[in-house]
């Protein structure tokens, strides 16, 4: 019986482990939220997520009308040690991208990503930055949410016959 309850309290410590460290990603703080000493101490005690080695700026969501060509504007920054860095854009179905793959040739800069919306709906565009950074092949997700815009009705015009 002593030899089962041991052998049991092993197997719920093994179980339960990876399930602690799975939930490590939600108990990151962002370190952004405090000052000088306390974004250091945090980031030395291993609390604040790593950085991402390849850093895209854009923003969360746009809005656009409907069949005409939009352009997003995307700012980017990679490390002096990384080669072929490229864009990779996928879209759902009512986004139309004109370019699948841009290429990061500076080490800093923007980008301007073509598209147009044709229809409404829930629609994003999801860009995957990947590259080679010291030998290794590096990968960082983002993605953008695509609003229909609201059109206006156009004004009334009322023709009198004389």
């Amino acid at each position: 019986m002593n030899k089962m309850l041991t052998t049991l309290f092993a197997l719920q410590l093994l179980l339960l482990a990876p399930l602690a460290n799975a939930c490590a990603g939600h108990i990151y703080i962002n370190p952004d939220n405090y000052g000088f000493l306390g974004r250091t101490a945090i980031k030395l005690a291993g609390l604040a997520p790593p950085e991402p080695v390849f850093k895209i700026k854009h923003v969360p969501m746009v809005k656009a009308p409907l069949g005409t060509e939009q352009e997003l504007v995307v700012e980017y920054e990679r490390p002096w040690f990384s080669d072929d860095v490229s864009v990779l854009l996928t879209s759902t179905a009512g986004v139309k991208i004109h370019e699948n793959i841009v290429e990061l040739e500076d080490y800093k800069g923007t980008v301007n990503i073509r598209f147009s919306l044709e229809k409404n709906g829930y629609n994003s565009i999801s860009l995957k930055v990947s590259g080679k950074h010291k030998g290794e092949i590096v990968n960082h997700s983002s993605i953008v949410y695509i609003r229909a815009k609201k059109t206006e009705p156009a004004e009334s015009i009322q023709v009198s016959a004389r």
